[in-house]
C-alpha cells in the first residue's frame, strides 16, 4: 500500500496483520521457558567452511535469544557435503530439526536442502557484496526465513516480482508508523520466506573478545591516544576509488591528525587483537566502503565508542534509528566535519555514548526479532499458518507450549508481486559541516 492512503479491504486486513506481528516491548524479553522446551528443540548452526570460514563467520550465535540452544557443524557445500553430513549425524543417532545455515556460495543447491528438508531451515547469507539476486531471489522463499548482509532497495525487481528486504530488529523496536515490509507469515505464492526476509549489519568481522566489552568499560574519548585514523586495504575496482578519494581529502584537511595506512590485502594490516585494541583507543573512525557500500568496520567501531565517519547511503536509514554516526555526501565534506568534532569535545562525546547505546538497543531489537521467528521455526506458537493467497489475510497469534513436532508444509508457486513502502527511520545521523 501507498503511504498516506486509506487502506480498505484487503490492505486494511494486511496492515492489522502487519500492525499485530509489531512486537513493541522493550527491553526485550523472551516468554519462552527453555526447561520446558522438548530434547531435540536444538538449533544446529551448520556453517560453510569456503573461504574465511568458520573462524570469521560463527557471530549469528551472538544474535540468538538466551532460551535458543545451539550447535556448530561445518560443511563444504562446493562439494556439496551438508546433505552427507545431515544423513551421517542421523546415522548416528541424531535427527538435526532446526537448521540455520551460514553460508556464502551455492545457495541454489542448498535450497533444495531447505524444500526437502521435513523442518525448519533458515538461511544466513554472507558475503553477496554484488548482490546476486538473478541466482538468489527466485529461490529465497525455499527457506524458511533468510537473513542477509548488504542492504540493496530493492533486493529484487523484475517487472511484477519485487522482494524488498526487512531490517532485522525492526519488528521489535520499530514504532507503528515505520513500514516492516510484506505481512507475516509470507502466502505460499510469495517470493519470500514463510518468516521473512531480513537484512542485518555487517557486524565484527570476528567474535573476538574486544567486540563483546561492555557499554561501561570502554575508555572516554579525552583518554584515547589517537584522535582518528584508518587502517585497511585498497581495492580500487570493488570500493570506486573511495578509499583514494578519502586518503587524499583527509589528509589535506586533517594532515597528521587522521593518518591512513594502506595495507597490501584484506585482512593482512594489524592482527585482530591490536586492531580492536586501536578501535577502542581512537575517537573518530573513518569507514569507506570496502567490497561493497557497507563495511563491518562501522559496526566494529561504534562497539568501541570509536565515532565512524562514512558517505551517507540509504541502509544508515533503514534501522528502527540510525546509527550515530558522522555523515556527509562526499569526504572531502567528512574531512571538514571530522575536523569540527576533534575540536568540540563534548559534541564528540555525546556522540561516542550514542553510538554504544545504539550498539546495545540494536543487539536486543535483533534478538527480539530472533525470537520471534525462532518461535515460531520451532512451532512454539500456534495458529501462525502460510496465507493461501493474498487475499486470504486471517491469522491468529496463540502463544503456547507446544512440543513443535509437526512437520512444516511445502511452498512451491512463486510468481505473485509482494511488495510494501518503506520508509525511512528517525534519523539520528550526525549531518554537520563547516564552512
Amino acid at each position: 500500500m501507498t503511504t498516506g492512503s486509506t487502506a480498505t479491504g484487503n490492505e486494511e486486513k494486511q496492515q492489522q496483520q502487519q500492525q499485530q506481528h509489531h512486537l513493541g516491548q522493550w527491553p526485550f524479553q523472551t516468554t519462552v521457558n527453555a526447561s520446558s522446551l522438548p530434547d531435540d528443540a536444538v538449533l544446529t548452526i551448520a556453517i560453510d567452511q569456503g573461504g574465511s570460514c568458520p573462524e570469521k563467520c560463527t557471530f549469528p550465535h551472538m544474535h540468538l535469544p538466551s532460551w535458543v540452544r545451539y550447535q556448530f557443524m561445518t560443511f563444504d557445500e562446493g562439494k556439496n557435503t551438508l546433505p552427507k553430513r545431515l544423513a551421517r549425524k542421523k546415522q548416528e543417532g541424531q535427527f538435526i530439526k532446526h537448521l540455520l545455515i551460514v553460508a556464502r556460495r551455492h545457495i541454489p543447491e542448498l535450497a533444495v536442502l531447505a524444500k526437502n528438508h521435513p523442518y525448519s531451515v533458515g538461511l544466513w547469507q554472507m558475503a553477496d557484496e554484488q548482490y546476486d539476486a538473478k541466482a538468489t531471489a527466485p529461490i529465497y522463499h525455499h527457506f524458511d526465513y533468510v537473513i542477509r548482509h548488504y542492504y540493496k532497495d530493492p533486493y529484487w525487481d523484475q517487472g511484477p516480482n519485487r522482494i524488498e528486504l526487512r531490517a532485522l530488529g525492526n519488528l521489535t523496536c520499530a514504532s507503528e508508523s515505520q513500514v516492516f515490509g510484506p505481512p507475516l507469515p509470507s502466502p505460499n505464492n510469495s517470493l519470500y520466506p514463510k518468516w521473512g526476509m531480513y537484512w542485518v549489519w555487517t557486524d565484527s568481522h570476528a567474535p573476538y573478545h574486544m567486540t563483546q566489552r561492555s557499554r561501561e568499560s570502554l575508555w572516554p574519548l579525552a583518554q584515547r591516544r589517537f584522535e582518528c585514523s584508518f587502517t585497511g586495504s585498497d581495492y580500487p575496482h570493488w570500493n570506486k576509488g573511495e578509499r583514494k578519494q578519502m586518503k587524499a581529502a583527509l589528509e589535506q584537511v586533517l594532515g597528521k591528525r587522521c593518518p591512513v595506512t594502506i595495507t597490501k590485502d584484506f585482512g593482512k594490516g594489524m592482527g585482530p587483537f591490536p586492531y580492536y585494541t586501536t578501535l577502542a583507543d581512537t575517537k573518530i573512525c573513518p569507514s569507506p566502503r570496502g567490497f561493497a557500500i557497507e563495511t563491518h568496520r562501522t559496526m566494529e567501531s561504534l562497539r568501541q565508542g570509536c565515532v565512524p565517519a562514512i558517505k551517507d547511503e540509504p541502509y544508515l536509514h533503514r534501522t528502527f534509528r540510525a546509527p550515530p554516526v558522522i555523515v556527509a555526501s562526499n569526504w572531502t565534506q567528512l574531512a571538514h566535519s571530522i575536523l569540527y568534532y576533534l575540536d568540540h569535545g563534548p559534541e564528540l562525546q555525546q556522540l561516542s555514548h550514542q553510538a554504544t547505546e545504539f550498539v546495545h538497543e540494536y543487539n536486543q531489537c535483533v534478538k527480539g526479532d530472533m525470537d520471534y521467528i525462532l518461535q515460531r521455526a520451532f512451532e512454539l506458537v500456534a495458529g501462525e499458518e502460510r496465507l493461501e493467497d493474498d487475499t486470504t489475510t486471517t491469522t491468529t497469534t496463540t502463544t503456547s507450549s507446544s512440543s513443535g513436532n509437526s512437520v512444516k508444509s511445502t511452498a512451491n508457486a512463486h510468481t505473485t508481486n509482494v511488495s510494501s513502502d518503506t520508509s525511512n527511520a528517525s534519523s539520528a545521523v550526525a549531518n554537520t559541516t563547516t564552512t
